[in-house]
């Protein structure tokens, strides 16, 4: 098998992931919707790594990060309009990933506004997990991590870096990020690492995750749902991962 098919995969992607029970808005740039997670929102941008039903690579090979990554920090600060920004994924990650994985968005407002409104502070929060207890380990999440908080930083973003964090870091951490937040804060969150899907909820995985049985999903991952609800109009997200339904322990 080539190198670059042995590359590490993200967790089996869910059959589908849009879906009500899921609260993840039927939509994209084309026709934008203005309601995510069950909240009406002006603006806001939600970037998926792949397509419902495909994976999403780890890293190619050699590993240098994944291509969500890569394509992240091609265009943030450089493209202004949302749109561009998100056709630039759909395109790209297709092409640096030979085919193997399509990146897909969910957009409301213009499809000529700003990424960022106007007069919005941005601050960000990057979240990475690689070094699973009980999923299999990943190589691209810290390399993802290092990129794009580099890229953030050298434009003067405030980031806030998390990496191999089990759930209740996580939490902790989305907490005190959101009580920071202003009214003319525009929230950019990027997540790397696995998603699992538990009962048509989507979750990104602590490093503790263990579907086997014993604590909730919510004990141990980020509601994705819960996390959409937080960040604010203006947001961009970044779902560096796919979503599961099987343990992560099952490759």
């Amino acid at each position: 098998m080539p190198n670059l098919v042995r590359s590490v995969l993200r967790l089996a992607v869910v059959a589908s992931l849009i879906s009500a029970g899921a609260g993840f808005a039927s939509a994209g740039i084309t026709n934008p919707s203005t309601t995510v997670a069950g909240v009406k929102r002006e603006t806001f941008l939600v970037i998926h790594a792949s397509l419902p039903g495909r994976a999403a690579l780890d890293c190619l090979s050699p590993c240098n990060g994944s291509p969500l990554s890569e394509v992240f920090v091609r265009h943030f600060g450089r493209e202004t309009r949302a749109s561009a920004f998100a056709d630039a994924f759909t395109t790209e990650v297709d092409t640096i990933s030979g085919g193997r994985q399509r990146s897909w968005s969910m957009n409301a407002g213009s499809s000529s506004r700003a990424i960022l409104p106007d007069g919005c502070k941005p601050v960000a929060l990057v979240f990475a997990n690689a070094d699973y207890r009980f999923a299999s380990r990943l190589r691209g999440p810290v390399l993802d991590e290092r990129r794009v908080t580099q890229h953030l930083r050298s434009l003067d973003v405030p980031t806030t870096s998390i990496v191999d964090a089990d759930g209740a870091t996580l939490r902790a951490a989305l907490s005190a990020f959101v009580s920071k937040l202003g009214s003319d804060s525009c929230a950019i969150v990027y997540l790397a690492g696995h998603g699992v899907d538990i009962d048509g909820r989507h979750y990104f995985a602590g490093t503790d995750i263990d579907t086997s049985g014993g604590k909730a999903p919510d004990e141990q991952a980020i509601d994705i749902d819960d996390l959409l609800r937080q960040v604010g109009d203006g947001a961009v997200v970044v779902l560096d991962m796919n979503f599961s339904k099987v343990k992560p322990s099952v490759r």
